[in-house]
């Protein structure tokens, strides 16, 4: 156990981690987007650093060109917009971008040595960390570079924010098949995958029966290849996980601002409110009709792996509980429209029922004034073969007595609208 403990292994490993980045796709436009591409396809003569992924069915000259299942061997679209590289010593920093505001950075660490899991598990994290949050710094210097040559009406710049917000980091060792015989690698990789969905898949690694496990946070790749699907698989679900959690959060937060404080609100505050869960509800269903074509456009080892990879990771309850969110958002929307409707029509019959108040006011004024002009023109009269005698009584009235009658009219009418309301 000793000599065990004593001996110092290397390590070829691969962190990702999903951040949130200041870089994203405006409400309302796909990935594949005229605008979008146009930005994309620019981005290379920015900085030399940007790789534009082609999608398979562009490769194709023929009357086939249009199709997405022409290539089975690659995927024939996909929701990465490009990907950012810098290069270290004995490190590989790649974010790869995505529209939700969103990168997955992935950190290919050479030769990490230790002489355990739990050690070599640290040392990841550290170099992780320090080559991760020097390579952010250059990236947005990189996005302020982008916004000022080639942003447009599709994109979102928010360049202010210098601090990275990563959710969580997975590590994955990536061994060459001859490795596996090596002394005291096979304990690692058992110490290794201890914790996970499928701790039983170290055994089989380690006899050459299986060549990767990827199901919680610890991972292993046997026999890796520069451009792994495996890896590329885990890019994607790790978005999709992270974009679902963050059109959660927007729901969530949302909700709570509808549902908290007073209940009387301002109109301008329930506006507010009201816009705030349309726009989550909406960024939620656009994220999940654009992972469902997504998957669609997958080759098939990839679906199947991503699909193993979302039953361990419980992805369709997190799915769910996003649906049960849109669902609360939805009922609220339209209760808000609903006490809008009512606030509107009691606003409309107010101010109908005051313009028929002064309407009634208007009338005893009109018919006082008339009394008395008739009483006092009598040409006004010569047809009626004499003075009236209901305008006579009129015009003795006085002007005060007049206006409160008209006052009491109208009160009795509103009076009689109240008790109707009531």
């Amino acid at each position: 156990m000793a000599d065990t403990d004593a001996q110092t292994l290397n390590w070829d490993t691969t962190t990702l981690c999903p951040i949130e980045i200041p870089f994203g796709l405006q409400l309302g436009f796909r990935h594949d987007a005229e605008l979008v591409r146009t930005f994309i396809e620019t981005l290379p003569d920015v900085d030399s650093a940007v790789e534009i992924t082609a999608n398979s069915n562009t490769r194709a000259t023929n009357v086939f060109a249009g199709s997405d299942y022409v290539d089975t061997t690659n995927d024939a679209s996909t929701l990465r917009l490009f990907t950012w590289r810098k290069e270290f010593d004995s490190a590989t920093v790649i974010f790869h971008v995505f529209p939700l505001h969103l990168a997955i950075g992935e950190i290919r660490l050479r030769g990490v040595s230790a002489t355990n899991a739990t050690l070599l598990d640290e040392q990841i994290l550290t170099h992780s960390e320090t080559v991760l949050l020097t390579a952010y710094e250059s990236f947005i210097a990189f996005l302020n570079k982008a916004e000022n040559l080639c942003g447009n009406a599709s994109t979102q710049f928010d360049t202010a924010t210098s601090k990275p917000k990563i959710y969580w980091p997975s590590r994955t060792l990536m061994l060459d098949q001859s490795a596996l015989s090596e002394t005291g690698r096979a304990e690692v990789i058992e110490d290794w995958l201890k914790d996970t969905h499928r701790p039983q898949d170290a055994k089989k690694i380690n006899e050459g029966l299986l060549k990767e496990s990827m199901t919680w946070l610890k991972y292993v790749v046997i026999a890796p290849q520069p451009q792994d699907y495996r890896i590329e698989t885990m890019v994607l679900a790790q978005y999709c996980y992270t974009a679902q959690e963050k059109c959660n959060q927007e729901l969530r937060q949302a909700i709570e601002w509808a549902f908290s404080g007073d209940k009387r609100k301002l109109e301008n505050e329930v506006q507010r409110a009201k816009r705030a869960l349309e726009k989550s509800r909406v960024m939620a269903k656009l994220h999940g009709v654009s992972v469902n074509e997504s998957l669609r456009h997958l080759t098939r080892v990839k679906r199947r792996l991503i699909q193993d990879i979302f039953a361990c990771w419980e992805y369709d309850r997190l799915v769910q509980n996003g649906q049960s969110m849109l669902d609360l958002c939805t009922d609220k929307i339209q209760e808000s429209n609903s006490r809008q409707a009512k606030i509107s029509a009691y606003k409309t019959e107010y101010i109908l029922m005051g313009i028929s108040l002064f309407t009634v006011l208007e009338f005893f004024f009109f018919v006082t004034q008339f009394s008395r002009e008739a009483m006092a023109n009598p040409t006004l009269d010569h047809n009626d073969g004499g003075p009236s005698s209901f305008l006579t009584l009129i015009a003795d009235f006085p002007a005060d007595l007049m206006f409160l009658s008209g006052v009491l009219f109208a009160a009795i009418i509103f009076w009689f609208y109240w008790r109707a309301k009531g």
